[in-house]
């Protein structure tokens, strides 16, 4: 049978571009986690339901064209998947051990062209966890859909082991292929998308912040031989990651999301106007702050439990004074995004054009030092013969990140919330880190505690 060629939709565009713009580092594309439960597990059962998850879940049979003479690849969908699942048996092993064997795994980029997008194994882990260890191309994937993924593999498990109702169907991935690459080609919505970032672009020329001040400024600024730069390079060549996982316990947990909802904001806004606040802080007090942010583009029910990669990211830019009410900031972000989320279908890559054009960027530059993911739709295992165990949810580094610096914010178990930072050695370093974290905390608490906080004020407290 012919197979049916579909074009790349904008967000696979946009994860293939770090692949372009860092050619020493293919593995960058890699999504590697790690879910185990403390309990046993049948593992030909587990192999079972791992089969079935290929047949309902039509991201997993993916392939990549090899590009064309322009360098565009092109995707189809085969009618079964062939791969095998792996089995790691770690459970001898010291956990950072067992640990960075995967990491090391996650390090070796996935063949690109009519292969497998992905390689699932099944593992068993010390102190009695098992469960799935997966790696799959970002290009088919995002953490939305890899939470989406391992609960439909577990309720899979419960079904073949115990008899527990199967699971809904999932979205069709080619449908909503179609449907994303129908927009793309609507004339009319890609216009006024257009018009939209553009006006954005009226505020004038951004300017570059992260974590370590203005030293990537300046050098840029050496480099150019322009004092007036704005704009920072890539650190393509030395992509080298550190990477840190924190976790707020219950209570404070608990303090920030009620904040939120007695306030009327939502806790990704909250955390853009903390982070900028803190990037202003380091930066000499900068007004005019650019953070780069992830959506999921997972709105409606339907995309909500489809697979791919749906995320869009944009720059989330605010010029606000300290004098500025810190809860006014956090509610001009707030109206931002949700007029970013209107326009949010429009390519990401046109976006950095245009700003490219506007003001006559040298290649490989940003504005964007630091990144940020709030992933609302925690892991929950909630079918009865598996819910109360004691699990492991693990995101692993694949070795490379393609910005200075970018934070994840997960609901973890146990009501917590997990602040996971990848960021670039060369650019940050471990100490710097570590207190962008513990101000970042300071910041969010000193707003709890008191709501009417200007900027400067919550500056002048951390």
């Amino acid at each position: 049978m012919e197979r049916k060629l579909y074009p790349l939709t904008a967000a696979q565009r946009q994860m293939y571009n770090m692949v372009v713009t860092s050619p020493r580092w293919p593995q960058i594309l890699n999504v590697n986690a790690l879910l185990t439960l403390q309990a046993p597990i049948d593992f030909d059962i587990l192999r079972q339901a791992l089969e079935q998850e290929y047949a309902r879940n039509e991201s997993l049979r993916v392939r990549f064209t090899a590009p064309d003479a322009s360098g565009a690849f092109q995707q189809y969908i085969v009618p079964e998947e062939t791969a095998d699942p792996g089995f790691l048996d770690f459970s001898h092993l010291p956990e950072e051990e067992a640990i960075a064997r995967l990491e090391a795994d996650g390090r070796i980029a996935l063949p690109m062209v009519d292969a497998p997008q992905h390689a699932i194994s099944m593992v068993k882990m010390p102190d009695g966890y098992n469960g799935v260890y997966v790696k799959l191309n970002h290009m088919i994937t995002d953490s939305c859909a890899i939470i989406l993924m391992i609960n439909d593999i577990m309720e899979i498990y419960c079904n073949l082991a115990f008899g527990t109702p199967m699971p809904h169907a999932l979205t069709s991935y080619r449908e909503a292929l179609e449907r994303d690459l129908e927009r793309e080609q609507d004339a009319k919505r890609v216009a006024a998308d257009r018009e939209f970032w553009e006006r954005m672009l009226d505020l004038g020329e951004p300017l570059y912040t992260d974590i370590s001040g203005s030293h990537l400024l300046r050098v840029a600024q050496q480099q150019t031989g322009n004092p007036h730069m704005r704009a920072a390079f890539l650190q393509s060549d030395k992509l080298d990651v550190g990477q840190w996982s924190y976790y707020l316990e219950q209570e404070p947990t608990r303090r920030l999301l009620r904040f939120c909802r007695d306030q009327g904001i939502s806790m990704d806004s909250l955390l853009l106007m903390a982070m900028r606040t803190y990037l202003s802080k380091v930066n000499g007090g900068a007004t005019d702050v650019t953070i780069r942010h992830y959506l999921s583009r997972r709105a409606s029910t339907r995309n909500r439990y489809s697979g791919g990669v749906r995320t869009h990211a944009f720059p989330c830019r605010t010029v606000l004074g300290p004098q500025t009410g810190f809860l006014e900031g956090v509610r001009a972000i707030q109206q931002m995004q949700m007029r970013i989320y209107r326009h949010a279908d429009f390519d990401p890559l046109a976006v950095q054009q245009l700003m490219q054009e506007r003001f006559h960027l040298p290649a490989g530059t940003t504005y964007e030092g630091a990144g940020l993911t709030y992933q609302p739709l925690p892991l929950r295992l909630q079918n009865e013969r598996i819910r109360g165990l004691p699990y492991k949810v693990r995101w692993l580094t694949n070795g490379g990140e393609a910005q200075p610096l970018y934070l994840t914010v997960m609901h973890a178990p146990d009501f917590q919330l997990e602040f996971y930072c990848r960021y670039q050695r060369a650019v940050c370093s471990p100490q710097e880190v570590e207190l962008f974290y513990y101000y970042l905390m300071r910041i969010l608490f000193a707003v709890v505690e008191q709501p009417g906080r200007t900027i400067g004020d919550v500056m002048a407290v951390v």
